[in-house]
């Protein structure tokens, strides 16, 4: 009996130590000054980022598909859907800028539940155009997927048609050898 009430002290311990560790802010998990921070330059490896300060309001947004670092942001309210993609470096070669995608629950006002919406924003408009009325501001939980061109999905299909391709022919080869002996 002891020592299952030990196990229960641990995890007490364990679970309290992993609340208070999220209560932490970046700044001071690196030990890096709270005011003034902005950016992670040298952790490129890091799959959750936060910009701005800690004193600001910051939402956290999911960035998906075709750009330099895919990940969870935290970043500050007002970002716009371009800020938070140039923060992720940038889309990558074969995205799909004419149909960025924005996934974010709203409150249907007729039934009051929540409900999925999608998004959809063309930035090649916003780049031949400069008409930054057509960037939305994102909300929090808001999911941004940018996928590839059509090109990068044939590839991608292609490739795997080949893996199969591959896999039948080393079992009719396997099938032929085992069938002459």
């Amino acid at each position: 009996m002891g020592c299952f009430q030990n196990k229960k002290l641990i995890f007490f311990i364990f679970a309290f130590t992993v609340v208070l560790s999220h209560q932490r802010t970046f700044a001071q998990v690196f030990d890096l000054p709270a005011s003034g921070q902005s950016g992670l330059s040298g952790f490129s490896n890091a799959t959750a980022f936060v910009f701005g300060s800690a004193e600001g309001v910051n939402i956290e947004v999911s960035l998906w598909g075709y750009v330099s670092k895919p990940g969870l942001y935290k970043i500050p309210h007002t970002t716009d859907l371009v800020s938070l993609i140039s923060l992720a470096g940038g889309p990558r070669e074969n995205a799909r800028l004419d149909d960025v995608r924005i996934i974010r629950l709203v409150n249907n006002s007729e039934n009051n539940k929540m409900e999925e919406r999608i998004i959809r924003v063309n930035l090649e408009e916003f780049i031949e155009k400069g008409d930054r009325s057509v960037i939305p501001i994102l909300k929090p939980g808001d999911v941004v997927v940018m996928t590839g061109s059509a090109y990068t999905v044939f590839v991608n299909f292609m490739s795997v048609v080949r893996d199969v391709a591959l896999v039948l022919n080393t079992v009719l080869l396997v099938y032929q050898l085992s069938k002459n002996k």
